[in-house]
């Protein structure tokens, strides 16, 4: 349907996949089916003429899925995402259909639990019975709940939800914040518990604010202008957790490609779903991406079995993406210049998934980097790592020499100064938890012998990434003070420059000693 522009094939589509749908008996239509065709036909909604027909196609899939205890619960977890990717904005007979959908969902007995944990939808005389059966619904759970509900979905939904949805779901949050004000001040002063979760919001809506539309933005700043009599130095020592946990370093890298792999199966651009069911067809068919199925929950490995049914021998990037692969070792590859930093990771991470690595998976998982930047963000670090422990010498010195680029003065691109910042961490974590039981340091491996802390304290220090620039400066001074005889102190310059470090760091963090 998206390969085609013409109104009366996609209808004729459609109708063909109503009939597919009608014939789907009980033993065909399993987990991974009914959210396949419940989110194709969400898909189809966005085209002109085929809102009203969608919808009712919408309906009966819903309406077969309840008449199945396994894939009830199913629609129950996905109801969030599906009736967040409606478009709203549609006019005429279409917005009826839409309506008469979302007022089955939230007049349904069986789906209750599920529709407790929607978003309010827009304050407009259309969706006012909805909004009041909503309401009753959720009932009044208290502030401190409403402001969890809020954080959970932002976490949860905010990347997947269209632009209408997510201003509806700011709108009303920020008509709740100017209502209370008295409870967030309560809040403030409470628990760590509270006082994280407070963090964490006002952590949220700033990273949300970095990818979206204007709109959008302007919504976030309204929320956050009813934060803003907060003094945000109180919240300075609470770690807000990082909403996106595939990011973290640590676990297992290939369990969290699969669970990334599976949301992207949903997503809304049909190339992204095309990608991403190749990928996961061709990492299940690896030892290691079948064993890390293994350790997903029971309803993701349901999702994925069909991937698993006649998998062969795993392909090679080549195949899975044509595409001409640059030369690792050209440095335009590594410097954005002119591209924008989503385009220039895209393309470098492709072309360094396309080198030859210890890891297959990684290596299998290139081509979806050029359609998810989030993808690209979480496989860099560890394809960089992959690279350095093939114990290939020249090209780790060239991996060193890029990223002395990266962070120089010369690249104003912040991002991407923070890619590496958070790449370099990654390497030092993943150095340490190996070398526990022996005595060698990360700075001595030849990743890192050329590569001066300083200078990494000092990229830092140009993203306002102060607690990282000094964690580097005390590692420098470490290195330095070590009992070898080539390390007898630190040395005057570069105690000129830690202190010139050391008194912007101090300048800019929630420290009583700082200078004012």
């Amino acid at each position: 349907m998206a390969s085609t522009s013409r109104p009366q094939e996609r209808k004729r589509l459609l109708r063909v996949f109503e009939f597919f749908v009608n014939h789907l008996d009980d033993k065909a239509f399993i987990s991974s089916v009914f959210r396949d065709c419940a989110f194709s036909v969400v898909r189809a909604v966005k085209y002109d003429g085929l809102c009203g027909p969608a919808c009712k196609i919408l309906r009966e899939i819903c309406e077969k899925a309840l008449r199945q205890e396994d894939i009830k619960a199913v629609l129950c977890s996905i109801l969030h995402d599906i009736v967040s990717a409606l478009p709203y904005s549609q006019g005429g007979v279409s917005a009826a259909g839409l309506l008469d959908f979302v007022r089955w969902v939230v007049t349904s007995p069986s789906l209750e639990s599920a529709v407790r944990d929607l978003d309010p939808f827009d304050d407009t005389p259309e969706f006012a019975e909805i909004n009041a059966v909503h309401r009753r619904l959720r009932g009044d759970a208290g502030w401190s709940n409403e402001l969890l509900k809020f954080v959970r979905n932002q976490q949860r939904h905010a990347a997947s939800s269209l632009t209408t949805t997510l201003l509806s779901r700011l709108r009303h949050f920020s008509q709740q914040l100017q209502a209370q004000k008295q409870e967030l001040i309560a809040m403030l002063n409470g628990d760590d518990t509270q006082r994280k979760l407070i963090a964490e919001l006002v952590w949220l809506l700033i990273k949300q604010s970095q990818t979206s539309s204007e709109d959008v933005k302007l919504q976030i700043g309204e929320c956050l202008g009813e934060i803003g009599f907060l003094d945000p130095s109180t919240l300075g020592e609470i770690r807000a957790e990082d909403p996106n946990p595939y990011l973290v370093a640590g676990g297992d890298a290939n369990k969290s490609i699969l669970q990334l792999l599976d949301t992207y199966l949903t997503d809304p651009d049909v190339s992204v779903v095309e990608v991403a069911s190749a990928t996961i067809k061709a990492v299940l068919g690896t030892t290691a991406g079948a064993r890390a199925c293994l350790q997903l929950e029971n309803e993701q490995q349901r999702f994925l079995q069909p991937f698993t049914w006649g998998s062969t021998a795993a392909q090679s990037p080549s195949q899975l993406a044509q595409r001409t692969l640059s030369q690792i070792d050209d440095v335009k590859v590594w410097i954005p210049e002119q591209n924008s930093y989503c385009e220039w990771l895209q393309q470098l991470t492709f072309i360094l998934a396309a080198h030859p690595t210890q890891d297959k998976v990684l290596q299998l998982c290139g081509p979806v980097c050029l359609h998810k930047l989030q993808f690209a963000e979480f496989l860099f670090p560890r394809l960089i790592l992959n690279i350095v422990e093939t114990g290939d010498q020249q090209l780790t010195q060239q991996l060193t020499h890029f990223f002395k680029i990266l962070l120089s003065t010369a690249n104003p691109h912040k991002e991407s100064v923070l890619l590496v910042l958070h790449t370099l961490n990654f390497l030092r974590n993943s150095h340490c938890s190996k070398s526990k039981k022996s005595s060698s340091w990360f700075w001595d491996t030849p990743f890192w012998r050329d590569l001066s802390l300083l200078d990494v304290a000092n990229a830092a220090l140009r993203c306002s990434a102060y607690l990282t620039s000094l964690l580097y400066v005390e590692l420098h001074c470490q290195k330095q003070l070590l009992p070898q005889a080539v390390r007898l102190g630190v040395p005057a310059d570069d105690e000129q420059a830690i202190n010139a470090i050391l008194l912007v760091i101090f300048s800019n963090i929630s420290e009583p000693d700082s200078p004012t």
